[in-house]
């Protein structure tokens, strides 16, 4: 039988955990403590990684079934003892290890970015039979989790007062914006190409994806959640029995593979809430049997001799899989918002476009409403034709070969020194097929702003009128274009017609 996560808590801290079935490793050593009902010390300065082993060699562990054994391989500064535990999206302890003495452990010279940083393993977690799908975190650490993946997906997600539902945590992209002896994705002079998951992870990422969490495992609408990371996207049985897929904080970095369940998943009439900006921005391929993650970002430098398979942007018209004919916008039409350095055009936030579509009516939004975001980083946009008479974007159709999109809010941006329009939008590419509520702000739902409580209110509107079959479109004819603006425009922000510029 599968439990739910509180009764699986509870279980847990009422019987207590024991690491049990292998030796104290070299760089820890373990003393009994009893488990606490919620909560974990954040102890700084802690570092590292979870990997698992097969066939006697070291592999990513940020993905894990309930039987399976993750070990941690851990690193301080300087020796120190913490008591460490892991502990569930909803802050609970679901099992301590007890108080640890974790050891320095150093980075080897040469390509550890890529290969691997060979740490010693410092502690284990046996994750028990039943174990909920789920994200456990240590000590609450943003940046060394697993994610608990169900033991087969032959059975839809359960679901028995809402949608069966599955959340893709970014992991790609954690890692891209990870450092690593000076080199990720980012990294100048020279950035590297290759990226191995068996190093330490960078925490600046969290933000953007784990606020969401908490809010998917305490609404019903979701149900209890399939949990993925990237890599599990190459499963074509990944989505199996799931109707609505959240695409979780800043999902930059897919694989061809991924995008093509992706496409096939809302074809055959699945939902997808993309809640992020700058989605599906670049290729990668795996490597390694997946503990290698590849960009070159550079055509000329990918030796790959299959040009479907180049590790450049998903804009590019070679590659013949466009990100906006997926998800209805692109980060080349959407840019960079407010806390962009230059980007002063841009407000607080997304504005309202029309407060008494289906899918806002409720959330007590006023007609032209800017939605407190605290200022936006990365937007996504759908392509435009321009404004209509009231100042309001028009979406472009006929470049999206898409059965329809309405625009729900929108934004100023820049990119390149030019003018771009990020857009939070729904979207279906067919008439048959399911689809696409884009939030566009890769800040949409991370923290506490009006803004972001409102945006994770609609998302849980989406899931639950299609959990009861109600229109999520207006049905109304795209509104006639007054300024023609296509994005990304060469220029300044024109002045708009209307009340609502």
């Amino acid at each position: 039988m599968k439990m739910t996560r509180r009764a699986f808590s509870s279980l847990l801290c009422a019987a207590g955990a024991s690491l049990g079935g292998m030796a104290a490793p070299r760089a820890a050593t373990l003393a009994a403590t009893n488990v606490e009902p919620r909560g974990a010390a954040q102890p700084q300065g802690l570092t590292g990684y979870p990997l698992r082993m097969k066939a006697g060699r070291p592999v990513s562990g940020w993905c894990a079934a309930p039987g399976e054994t993750v070990y941690f391989a851990l690193s301080h500064d300087a020796q120190t003892t913490v008591a460490l535990a892991m502990v569930s999206t909803s802050g609970d302890i679901v099992h301590s290890f007890g108080e640890i003495t974790i050891e320095p452990q150093s980075v080897p010279s040469g390509s550890s970015w890529s290969h691997g940083v060979d740490f010693e393993p410092t502690l284990h977690w046996a994750i028990p039979e039943g174990t909920p799908s789920g994200v456990y975190f240590l000590n609450e650490l943003p940046n060394i989790f697993v994610v608990v993946r169900e033991l087969s997906n032959a059975h839809a997600p359960s679901a028995p007062y809402g949608l069966p539902t599955a959340v893709l945590v970014p992991t790609n992209t954690i890692s891209a914006y990870s450092p690593t002896a000076g080199r990720d994705f980012y990294s100048i002079p020279k950035r590297a190409a290759v990226l191995s998951f068996l190093r330490p992870f960078d925490a600046s990422e969290k933000a953007d994806w784990s606020d969401l969490l908490k809010f998917v495992a305490e609404e019903r609408i979701f149900g209890a959640p399939r949990y993925l990371v990237d890599h599990d996207m190459e499963n074509p049985d990944a989505l199996a029995g799931v109707k609505l897929l959240i695409v979780d904080g800043h999902s930059e970095y897919w694989s061809r593979r991924a995008r093509e369940n992706f496409d096939r998943f809302i074809a055959g009439g699945g939902h997808a809430l993309i809640a992020g900006g700058n989605v599906m921005w670049w290729q990668v391929r795996y490597a390694d049997s997946g503990n290698q993650l590849i960009c070159y970002k550079n055509e000329r430098l990918d030796p790959i001799h299959d040009p479907a398979l180049v590790t450049v942007n998903w804009t590019d018209p070679k590659l013949g899989l466009p990100t906006n004919a997926s998800i209805g916008g692109d980060f080349r039409h959407g840019g960079y918002g407010r806390r962009a350095k230059g980007a002063n055009v841009s407000g607080a936030g997304l504005r309202i476009v029309d407060n008494q579509h289906p899918l806002l009516l409720g959330l007590g939004l006023k007609h032209c409403e800017v939605l407190d975001l605290g200022g936006v980083s990365e937007l996504d946009g759908a392509p435009i034709l321009g404004f209509d008479v009231l100042g309001r974007p028009v979406p472009d159709l006929a470049t999206l070969k898409a059965y329809r999109l309405e625009i729900l809010a929108w934004d100023w941006g820049q990119r390149s020194g030019k003018t771009t329009v990020g857009t939070a939008h729904i979207y279906q590419r067919s008439e048959l097929g399911g689809t696409v509520l884009h939030l566009g702000a890769k800040e949409c739902c991370q923290g506490t702003q009006a803004g972001h409580t409102v945006m994770r209110a609609l998302g849980q509107k989406y899931a639950q009128r299609i959990y009861h079959e109600q229109p999520l479109f207006s049905g109304l004819p795209p509104a006639k274009v007054y300024l023609r603006l296509r994005t990304p425009h060469a220029g300044l922000p024109p002045d708009l017609p209307g009340t609502c510029a």
